[in-house]
């Protein structure tokens, strides 16, 4: 039996845990296609695009209609940035080795860019109060820093650990984003700050929020860094792709985790073999006292499958039941139902009296219905 504690008054326990864990499944959305999040984009681009011209930032374009200007600030310092940094960074982790899938990707610039919706909302009201306080470009430089950060949680969290090899992939989008803040405020900073300078408020920021990104995601996992000497992101990563991708995906790395805190134990199976009167095998019956657990295709997951598997065509049609068992009683990884399987196959083809006698099958009626027969 596991060790149990009360937590806020509550009972929890190792089942309780995974309950919980499996039942979050049903709010994982399914992610839109790449192509209508990256069309997407575009009107919230032309948003911050209008955004952004309401501030009337001294650009190169200040001859043009409004139309002409709106689109060419939207492209520049919004659009084409989210889009290029979208498959460049999709490519580049791919190609490094990480979990990267392109609908993801897109996904997440068009949430950095609500996130840029927002801190523009905040700066206009700030303005409202006090249109000194809110220094344009030093606010899109902010914004994008901030962009920065949140894509340095996500690499990390989501796609590889190997961070530093992965900052081109960070830094892609926040990167073209500053620099076409510069390109539209052809005065560059306020003051008249040389290039020099705006390079190196660019470098200053984006260390800045690497940083803290760094420190968050460092702060997130340090529970179960202390508590299990494991890298929390990458059991994090493992879990991730194993909840939306499924089969082996993140499977090593999430039953190695598994057996960090794993215990030994006494696991009994009842077996039941049935063979034609010549020897051909027709079906076996196996009830384990393992839970078939905990979710997807990990460990003990799919159980009938794997037993199915391990036992063969040697023993007709392998039928697995859930035994008294709870998720106490998950396996490990996919050895420890090995282990099981060979046993019961060893012990099955061990036999050599086979008995042909069963006894009349007795079925009882009240309120609910029992078939029971003796073998």
């Amino acid at each position: 039996m596991a060790e149990e504690a009360l937590v806020d008054g509550v009972e929890r326990s190792v089942q309780n845990e995974t309950n919980m864990l499996a039942d979050a499944s049903k709010y994982l959305p399914d992610l839109p296609p790449s192509w209508l999040t990256l069309s997407i984009v575009l009107p919230v681009s032309l948003l911050l695009g209008a955004m952004t011209l309401r501030w009337e930032p001294g650009n190169v374009l200040d001859d043009r209609p409004w139309a002409v200007q709106l689109l060419f600030v939207s492209l520049l310092m919004y659009a084409v940035p989210a889009w290029v940094g979208t498959l460049f960074s999709f490519i580049w982790l791919k190609a490094l080795g990480g979990y990267s899938y392109l609908y993801r990707w897109s996904m997440t610039m068009l949430a950095l860019q609500v996130l840029l919706v927002l801190v523009l909302v905040f700066g206009f009201v700030v303005s409202l109060v006090d249109n000194d306080r809110v220094p344009r470009p030093e606010l899109f430089l902010f914004a994008y820093g901030l962009v920065a950060m949140f894509l340095h949680l996500f690499v990390i969290m989501t796609s590889t650990g190997r961070w530093v090899l992965a900052l081109p992939a960070t830094l892609m989008m926040p990167i073209l984003g500053m620099v076409g803040t510069l390109m539209v405020y052809d005065d560059l900073l306020e003051g008249g700050v040389s290039a020099s300078g705006s390079g190196a408020l660019i470098i200053a920021l984006l260390a800045i929020f690497i940083c803290l990104g760094h420190i968050t995601m460092r702060m997130g996992i340090h529970a179960m860094s202390k508590s299990y000497g494991i890298d929390g992101a990458n059991v994090f990563r493992a879990f991730l792709e194993h909840w939306v991708t499924g089969g082996d995906a993140g499977r090593k790395e999430i039953e190695g985790f598994f057996r960090e805190f794993s215990e030994p134990a006494i696991v009994k199976a009842e077996v039941i073999a049935f063979r034609e009167k010549r020897g051909g095998p027709i079906a076996t019956l196996v009830v384990p006292s393992l839970h078939p657990g905990p979710w997807g295709e990990l460990s003990g997951s799919d159980l009938p499958r794997k037993m199915a598997g391990i036992l063969g065509k040697d023993h007709g049609h392998v039928l697995t039941f859930h035994g008294a068992s709870d998720h106490d009683l998950n396996p490990a990884d996919l050895r420890e139902i090995e282990k099981l399987g060979n046993v019961i196959g060893e012990a099955l083809d061990g036999m050599e009296d086979w008995s042909g006698k069963a006894s009349r099958s007795i079925r009882v009626t009240n309120d609910t219905d029992a078939l029971a027969q003796a073998f």
